[in-house]
């Protein structure tokens, strides 16, 4: 089968075009999502630094604990 062109009726038997019915949940599931770059922001910076901070807090305890 065919693919519909955007103006033709929509094969599921709506009676819409196919680009205002079927022809639209396509499209959203074919688009390419586009997605900035991440630049670190100050407050990313701070979040990351904070968990490895608590990750070195929490090896330390352990140490501590087998000593």
């Amino acid at each position: 089968m065919t693919q519909p062109e955007r103006n033709d009726p929509c094969p599921c038997g709506s009676g819409k075009k196919y680009k205002k019915c079927c022809g639209v949940k396509k499209g959203l599931t074919q688009r390419s999502i586009h997605i900035l770059p991440s630049t670190p922001s100050p407050l990313s910076e701070t979040i990351t630094r904070s968990g490895q901070e608590m990750e070195e807090l929490r090896k330390k305890k352990d140490r501590e604990k087998e000593s």
